[in-house]
């Protein structure tokens, strides 16, 4: 399903005659850059959909944009149902599991206090993924208010370290987390400032644990956030507007 990875396979398909060939694109990551490499991963992405029989993609704004950029015909591409690449199970992620109670138990085992206000990032420690941004937004949010932690899964403290140069108060870094659940718990929003998504998981995961949600406005991330209604949209890589909109959700 990604854009590098599936160019090999789907010539090959081609090659070989096999007459269903279907690319099931899980984001376009041309949207996320610039200049030659932008072209680059456009052109993958337009041959992939060439070689293809069906493509399906994971949200229904992704699909628009790869319409809109010539990329697929609007004829050749779908989106099974409201999207998702296999969907959230709502059992796993009822809302009870992440009342008060279940907050309060998954603080005090990441020893933070229960009126802190706490963010949660999900993801690896790149650029492309908003890292950097939510790093250095965090100043604003946690200089205004002692009272606020940036929570994250997926990046080491030698990740924080090795951005920033020393560790930041404030800030817990996990690494990888098997079981997310109790960061969901613990946390009042979930944030995920990407330069390109599909559909992502973590905003869904949230959206079901009944957290508020915030993240750049995208194709994929605005097709899991409703601006003003399901959380706050931003633009990409604005470090100010990103805090602007995480202090807003602690005021509110």
């Amino acid at each position: 399903h990604q854009t590098r990875a599936a160019f090999i396979p789907l010539l090959a398909a081609l090659i070989a005659r096999v007459p269903v060939r279907i690319y099931h694109n899980h984001g376009t990551p041309y949207l996320g850059y610039g200049g030659v490499l932008r072209c680059s991963l456009w052109l993958l992405e337009f041959l992939n959909c060439r070689f293809a029989t069906h493509v399906i993609t994971v949200s229904h704004s992704i699909r628009k944009k790869m319409i809109q950029h010539r990329i697929v015909r609007k004829s050749k591409c779908e989106v099974l149902g409201e999207g998702s690449a296999c969907g959230i199970d709502l059992v796993e992620f009822s809302v009870e599991q992440f009342d008060k109670q279940h907050m309060v138990e998954a603080r005090r085992e990441l020893g933070i206090f229960l009126e802190k206000y706490v963010v949660l990032y999900i993801g690896r420690p790149f650029k492309r993924k908003g890292f950097h941004t939510l790093l250095n937004a965090r100043q604003y949010v946690v200089g205004s208010s002692n009272e606020c932690v940036i929570l994250i899964a997926g990046c080491t403290a030698e990740d924080i370290v090795r951005n920033e140069g020393s560790p930041i108060k404030n800030v817990i870094a996990l690494g990888y987390v098997k079981d997310l659940h109790s960061c969901y718990a613990a946390c009042d929003v979930v944030v995920l400032p990407s330069w390109h998504e599909g559909f992502p998981y973590s905003l869904l995961e949230g959206a079901a644990a009944g957290k508020a949600l915030v993240g750049s406005n995208v194709p994929g991330i605005d097709s899991a956030i409703k601006h003003n209604e399901t959380g706050l949209l931003v633009p990409v890589g604005e470090k100010q507007a990103l805090a602007t909109a995480l202090i807003r959700l602690r005021d509110d």
